[in-house]
C-alpha cells in the first residue's frame, strides 16, 4: 500500500517539498458521509442533505501562497 492508498486515517499529514526552499502541506480527508446545512437560520443553508464523498483525497493545510504557486 503506497502512502497515497491509505484508508480511514482522517488528519494524515503529508508535505511535499518544492524548488526554492518552498513546501506545502496536505491533510487526508477520507471517504465516507456527512449531513450538511441546517434548518431556520439562513435559506442558503436548505434542505439539510447527505453529502458522500466517495474516495479519500488530500487537502491543502492552508491556502496557497504566491511562493508555492510560483514554485509548483
Amino acid at each position: 500500500m503506497s502512502e497515497f492508498e491509505v484508508k480511514g486515517r482522517a488528519g494524515m499529514r503529508w508535505e511535499v517539498a518544492l524548488p526554492g526552499h518552498v513546501s506545502m502541506a496536505f491533510r487526508l480527508i477520507p471517504a465516507g458521509d456527512f449531513r450538511m446545512g441546517q434548518r431556520g437560520v439562513f435559506v442558503n443553508e436548505e434542505p439539510v442533505h447527505r453529502v458522500v464523498i466517495p474516495e479519500d483525497f488530500w487537502l491543502g493545510e492552508t491556502p496557497v501562497t504566491q511562493a508555492q504557486f510560483a514554485a509548483w
